[in-house]
């Protein structure tokens, strides 16, 4: 990765990973959990989050599980490329599903 790109893709994961959007649909429900945001659109939910410490990453995602499912709601977390491969493979097919990568 060239300096140009690693200097970009640091600016990706701090200033808009993990955000809350300004603008959401009526009826939105966001949460916090940790380095987490759950974002629950009533029909489904989304989770997104910045740069993780992967100390207790299965009970995190047991714990978004658990939570959506509560609310009968299918999960989208996505997955960048550039995360580390831990997560991906920490996350259950289809309960969380994967997004391909561009």
């Amino acid at each position: 990765m060239t300096g140009a790109a690693e200097v970009l893709l640091s600016a990706y994961e701090n200033q808009l990973r993990g955000l809350v959007p300004q603008e959401l649909p009526w009826g939105t429900v966001v949460e916090r959990d940790g380095p987490l945001v759950r974002i629950h659109y009533g029909t489904h939910g989304s989770v997104d989050h910045a740069a993780l410490a992967y100390g207790d990453l299965a009970g995190l995602i047991r714990r978004q599980q658990e939570i959506f499912a509560a609310r009968c709601e299918p999960i989208e977390w996505k997955v960048h490329s550039h995360n580390s491969t831990l997560l991906a493979e920490s996350l259950p097919y289809p309960v969380i599903s994967r997004p391909s990568t561009p």
